[in-house]
């Protein structure tokens, strides 16, 4: 995976959220709560729900999950709103791709008191095995085969930022 952005160094600008014109998919969304600690539990059951009626096989599924629960695990931590969202778009025969956006510091600086400012950080290369945490965005560069962020508007109150991730099968992941 080779990802690239202007907001955050090595992240794609987001693709669509919903299938573009005549382009076969599906799309569905919800929201969660910003401030709980159960909401990466709702998230995950959501996009659990969704990959099976969608029948999206187990492994690129199970891959949706863990990322959907590590992006709104963050979006909960670091976001200053009250409510995160999250996308999950099918195109094509087996092209997944999930999104969470949250209202949270605005590009181009540290984070103040009043939740302005700052970017978040680009994945680590390798997690250092003595850290406790960490590991989240790092793991989403590796289940995910490609990944990106952008700052969003009219979130809330101000501004947010959309990250999203898309999961192939395992067996289109490998090249087979």
């Amino acid at each position: 995976m080779t990802p690239h952005s202007p907001l955050v160094p090595g992240l794609r600008p987001v693709p669509p959220a919903r299938p573009r014109r005549g382009e076969r998919g599906r799309w569905t969304t919800t929201a969660v709560d910003g401030r709980s600690e159960l909401s990466p539990r709702r998230a995950r059951e959501y996009v659990r729900r969704v990959c099976g009626r969608w029948r999206v096989p187990a492994a690129q599924a199970e891959n949706a999950v863990l990322i959907v629960s590590e992006l709104v695990t963050n979006a909960v931590v670091h976001g200053v709103g009250d409510r995160v969202t999250v996308v999950v778009t099918l195109t094509g025969r087996d092209r997944l791709t999930v999104s969470v956006t949250d209202r949270g510091p605005e590009a181009g600086g540290e984070a103040g008191e009043d939740g302005s400012g700052g970017t978040p950080p680009p994945p680590p290369d390798e997690p250092c095995p003595a850290a406790e945490g960490g590991r989240g965005l790092w793991l989403v560069s590796v289940l995910a085969t490609e990944v990106g962020c952008e700052p969003v508007t009219g979130v809330g109150r101000g501004t947010g930022t959309r990250i999203w991730a898309r999961i192939d099968p395992p067996e289109a992941a490998c090249g087979a």
